[in-house]
Protein backbone atom coordinates (compact mmCIF):
# COMPACT_ATOMS: atom_id res chain seq x y z
CA UNK A 1 0.00 0.00 0.00
CA UNK A 2 1.19 3.44 -0.94
CA UNK A 3 -0.32 6.56 0.70
CA UNK A 4 0.00 10.28 -1.46
CA UNK A 5 -1.65 13.22 -0.61
CA UNK A 6 -3.36 15.57 -2.99
CA UNK A 7 -4.21 19.26 -2.54
CA UNK A 8 -7.94 19.59 -0.98
CA UNK A 9 -10.81 21.53 -1.65
CA UNK A 10 -11.27 22.88 1.90
CA UNK A 11 -9.53 25.19 3.90
CA UNK A 12 -6.03 24.29 2.47
CA UNK A 13 -6.24 20.48 4.07
CA UNK A 14 -4.90 17.43 2.21
CA UNK A 15 -6.79 14.60 0.65
CA UNK A 16 -5.21 11.30 1.99
CA UNK A 17 -5.29 8.54 -0.83
CA UNK A 18 -4.34 4.95 -0.19
CA UNK A 19 -3.09 2.87 -3.25
CA UNK A 20 -2.87 -1.26 -3.73
CA UNK A 21 -1.77 -2.83 -7.03
CA UNK A 22 -3.49 -5.65 -7.92
CA UNK A 23 -1.30 -9.11 -7.96
CA UNK A 24 -2.22 -9.59 -11.19
CA UNK A 25 -1.67 -7.15 -14.00
CA UNK A 26 -5.24 -5.71 -14.56
CA UNK A 27 -6.63 -2.46 -16.14
CA UNK A 28 -9.25 -2.13 -13.52
CA UNK A 29 -9.15 0.20 -10.15
CA UNK A 30 -11.87 0.32 -8.21
CA UNK A 31 -12.41 3.71 -6.14
CA UNK A 32 -13.83 3.10 -2.42
CA UNK A 33 -16.06 6.31 -1.76
CA UNK A 34 -16.73 7.02 1.93
CA UNK A 35 -20.17 8.39 3.43
CA UNK A 36 -20.55 11.85 4.79
CA UNK A 37 -18.72 11.43 7.73
CA UNK A 38 -16.36 8.11 7.14
CA UNK A 39 -13.08 7.99 7.92
CA UNK A 40 -10.67 5.58 6.21
CA UNK A 41 -7.63 3.89 7.97
CA UNK A 42 -5.74 1.18 6.43
CA UNK A 43 -4.99 -0.19 9.47
CA UNK A 44 -8.33 -1.21 11.05
CA UNK A 45 -8.27 -5.33 9.99
CA UNK A 46 -11.68 -5.43 10.52
CA UNK A 47 -13.11 -2.64 7.75
CA UNK A 48 -15.36 -4.01 5.24
CA UNK A 49 -13.44 -1.59 2.81
CA UNK A 50 -9.86 -3.51 3.82
CA UNK A 51 -11.57 -6.85 3.40
CA UNK A 52 -12.73 -6.24 0.44
CA UNK A 53 -9.48 -4.50 -1.10
CA UNK A 54 -7.67 -7.75 -0.11
CA UNK A 55 -9.71 -9.65 -1.67
CA UNK A 56 -9.81 -7.87 -4.88
CA UNK A 57 -5.71 -6.94 -4.98
CA UNK A 58 -5.59 -10.94 -4.23
CA UNK A 59 -7.53 -12.49 -6.64
CA UNK A 60 -6.58 -9.96 -9.56
CA UNK A 61 -9.76 -8.46 -10.14
CA UNK A 62 -8.77 -5.04 -9.40
CA UNK A 63 -5.92 -1.93 -8.29
CA UNK A 64 -7.66 -0.16 -5.56
CA UNK A 65 -7.71 3.43 -4.09
CA UNK A 66 -9.41 4.36 -0.88
CA UNK A 67 -9.19 7.84 0.05
CA UNK A 68 -9.85 10.63 3.20
CA UNK A 69 -11.24 14.31 1.63
CA UNK A 70 -10.20 17.46 3.14
CA UNK A 71 -10.99 17.90 6.48
CA UNK A 72 -10.32 19.81 9.82
CA UNK A 73 -9.07 16.62 11.92
CA UNK A 74 -6.38 13.69 11.13
CA UNK A 75 -7.93 10.03 11.78
CA UNK A 76 -7.66 8.06 15.01
CA UNK A 77 -9.24 5.32 15.76
CA UNK A 78 -10.70 7.40 19.08
CA UNK A 79 -12.55 9.94 16.93
CA UNK A 80 -16.13 10.29 17.88
CA UNK A 81 -19.04 11.00 15.52
CA UNK A 82 -19.28 14.65 17.38
CA UNK A 83 -15.62 15.21 16.43
CA UNK A 84 -16.11 14.06 12.79
CA UNK A 85 -18.81 16.43 12.63
CA UNK A 86 -16.84 19.31 13.62
CA UNK A 87 -14.76 18.70 11.22
CA UNK A 88 -16.66 19.16 8.24
CA UNK A 89 -17.85 22.87 9.70
CA UNK A 90 -18.65 25.13 6.29
CA UNK A 91 -17.63 22.59 3.79
CA UNK A 92 -20.00 22.24 0.89
CA UNK A 93 -21.45 19.39 -0.91
CA UNK A 94 -19.64 20.90 -4.63
CA UNK A 95 -16.08 20.74 -2.44
CA UNK A 96 -16.50 16.99 -1.04
CA UNK A 97 -17.74 16.35 -4.72
CA UNK A 98 -14.42 18.58 -6.26
CA UNK A 99 -12.46 16.24 -3.76
CA UNK A 100 -13.54 12.73 -4.95
CA UNK A 101 -12.73 14.35 -8.54
CA UNK A 102 -9.08 15.02 -7.84
CA UNK A 103 -8.58 12.40 -6.79
CA UNK A 104 -10.24 10.44 -10.12
CA UNK A 105 -8.05 12.61 -12.10
CA UNK A 106 -5.17 11.91 -10.33
CA UNK A 107 -5.81 8.25 -11.09
CA UNK A 108 -6.38 8.64 -15.14
CA UNK A 109 -3.47 10.67 -15.17
CA UNK A 110 -1.07 8.71 -13.41
CA UNK A 111 -2.22 5.32 -14.10
CA UNK A 112 0.50 4.40 -16.37
CA UNK A 113 3.16 5.37 -14.02
CA UNK A 114 1.16 3.66 -10.93
CA UNK A 115 -0.51 1.06 -12.27
CA UNK A 116 0.94 -0.11 -15.50
CA UNK A 117 -2.19 1.16 -17.25
CA UNK A 118 -2.59 2.92 -20.16
CA UNK A 119 -5.23 5.73 -20.24
CA UNK A 120 -6.59 4.14 -23.28
CA UNK A 121 -7.04 1.05 -21.55
CA UNK A 122 -8.22 2.19 -18.28
CA UNK A 123 -11.45 0.89 -16.75
CA UNK A 124 -12.50 2.48 -13.51
CA UNK A 125 -15.06 1.11 -11.18
CA UNK A 126 -16.58 3.68 -7.64
CA UNK A 127 -17.99 1.69 -4.87
CA UNK A 128 -20.37 4.70 -2.67
CA UNK A 129 -21.45 3.88 0.54
CA UNK A 130 -24.02 6.05 1.81
CA UNK A 131 -23.27 9.95 0.31
CA UNK A 132 -20.44 8.62 -1.24
CA UNK A 133 -22.55 6.67 -3.70
CA UNK A 134 -24.29 9.85 -4.48
CA UNK A 135 -21.09 11.70 -5.19
CA UNK A 136 -20.13 8.55 -7.61
CA UNK A 137 -22.93 9.08 -9.94
CA UNK A 138 -21.82 12.65 -10.50
CA UNK A 139 -19.01 12.07 -11.90
CA UNK A 140 -20.73 12.29 -15.41
CA UNK A 141 -17.30 14.09 -16.58
CA UNK A 142 -15.50 10.51 -16.37
CA UNK A 143 -18.51 8.36 -17.45
CA UNK A 144 -16.56 7.00 -20.52
CA UNK A 145 -14.08 5.16 -18.22
CA UNK A 146 -16.34 3.92 -15.61
CA UNK A 147 -17.37 0.74 -16.13
CA UNK A 148 -19.23 -0.06 -13.20
CA UNK A 149 -20.82 1.97 -9.70
CA UNK A 150 -21.81 0.52 -6.97
CA UNK A 151 -23.62 2.46 -4.35
CA UNK A 152 -24.35 1.05 -0.75
CA UNK A 153 -27.30 2.77 1.28
CA UNK A 154 -27.14 6.32 -1.36
CA UNK A 155 -29.68 8.56 -1.48
CA UNK A 156 -30.35 12.15 -3.41
CA UNK A 157 -32.52 13.61 -0.60
CA UNK A 158 -31.37 15.37 2.92
CA UNK A 159 -34.54 14.69 4.74
CA UNK A 160 -34.34 18.52 5.82
CA UNK A 161 -30.74 18.05 7.58
CA UNK A 162 -28.59 20.92 7.98
CA UNK A 163 -25.88 19.26 8.93
CA UNK A 164 -22.29 20.51 7.10
CA UNK A 165 -22.21 19.47 3.39
CA UNK A 166 -25.94 17.93 3.53
CA UNK A 167 -27.34 21.83 3.57
CA UNK A 168 -25.66 22.42 0.31
CA UNK A 169 -26.87 19.62 -1.25
CA UNK A 170 -27.25 19.33 -4.75
CA UNK A 171 -30.96 18.63 -5.81
CA UNK A 172 -32.79 15.50 -6.42
CA UNK A 173 -33.33 16.44 -10.03
CA UNK A 174 -29.59 16.97 -10.87
CA UNK A 175 -28.85 14.03 -8.91
CA UNK A 176 -31.70 11.54 -10.48
CA UNK A 177 -30.51 13.39 -14.24
CA UNK A 178 -27.08 12.85 -13.51
CA UNK A 179 -27.82 8.97 -13.51
CA UNK A 180 -30.19 9.01 -15.92
CA UNK A 181 -27.36 10.44 -18.53
CA UNK A 182 -24.81 8.31 -17.54
CA UNK A 183 -23.35 5.90 -20.47
CA UNK A 184 -24.26 2.49 -18.90
CA UNK A 185 -23.70 -0.45 -20.00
Amino acid sequence: MNKIELEGSYNGKLIDAYIWKSQEPVDAVTIFVQGLYGVYSPDEHDDKVNTLVSMLISKGVSHCVDYNSSRDFSFSPDTDYDERKKAFVNKTFTQELDDLKSVVRWIIENSEKEFDIRKSDLILNIHGNSLGGTFAVLLEDFFPMIKKISLCGSGCGTNGSTKPILSTYFSEYIILDSIMKGNWE
